[in-house]
């Protein structure tokens, strides 16, 4: 069954945001008797959650970084030379 995204919760002026990557991770955990999971919440660390961002004005631009990002450049304290 394909995946069906439920966006009623949003407010007219809103969208959600999820990478390709995420969309596919959804798609292939979709589970139709629980809808929401994986949309709205997650028990699966691997699983991007989107955001909900604003259509236009302020809340509208996409993050920059992302905490993944933010890990992958920390450096291991052993090898600091």
């Amino acid at each position: 069954m394909e995946p069906v995204i439920d966006t009623s919760f949003l407010n007219s002026d809103e969208q959600l945001y999820i990478s390709p990557e995420g969309i596919k991770t959804y798609g292939a955990k979709y589970d139709p008797r629980n809808p929401n999971k994986n949309l709205l919440f997650t028990t699966d660390y691997d699983v991007e959650l989107p955001i909900v961002m604003k259509k236009s004005g302020a809340g509208n631009s996409l993050p920059h970084c992302s905490l993944t990002n933010d890990l992958s450049n920390v450096k291991d304290p052993k090898n600091l030379s």
